[in-house]
């Protein structure tokens, strides 16, 4: 009697027999069966990684290989991809290693070549001013003779007489 007087109090309190029940929200049962348990879940907001490394290339193109996958551990000096252009990347920098002999050579050419010219450019400084000591002396003759001469003329007879 005690067990249908507490079934009948749970009836009760629960309010099947009230009618409480139909306000309330719809019990499901399902059957028991083993497996996965697969849930989906949504939202909206920003995803944030707790480790982030900046990667970065030196020139930008087409990948032809991919070397890592997503979630593997690389170390420093890893090669992770590699470019599609890459005999064309390889013929630019040998075209570009040459420009850097070639800019080398010059500029040895330019040094080795810069002492000579410095050499010539100083005989022909010193060439010059030879030239310019021996126009300036026979412009301070000349100038002296035609005082002379004209001091002559001034003042006389005088030696102009004995030369003729």
């Amino acid at each position: 009697m005690l067990l249908l007087g507490v079934a009948v109090f749970a009836f009760a309190k629960t309010g099947v027999l009230s009618g409480e029940a139909q306000d309330e929200a719809q019990l499901q049962t399902a059957t028991v069966r083993s497996g996965d348990l697969v849930l989906l879940v949504s939202g909206t907001g920003t995803l944030t990684a707790a480790d982030e490394i900046l990667l970065g290339f030196g020139a930008s193109g087409t990948i032809s290989a991919l070397h890592v996958k997503v979630g593997d551990r690389v170390k420093s000096g890893d090669i992770l991809a590699e470019q599609a252009e890459r005999k064309q990347l390889e013929a630019e920098l040998a075209a570009d290693q040459l420009a850097l002999i070639e800019a080398h050579e010059a500029l040895a050419d330019l040094e080795n070549g810069a002492g000579m010219a410095c050499a010539e450019a100083q005989l022909a400084l010193a060439d010059a001013q030879d030239t310019l000591k021996a126009s300036e002396r026979t412009w301070r003759v000349s100038k002296q003779g035609n005082r002379a001469k004209q001091h002559q003329r001034e003042g006389g007879a005088g030696r102009s007489d004995r030369r003729q």
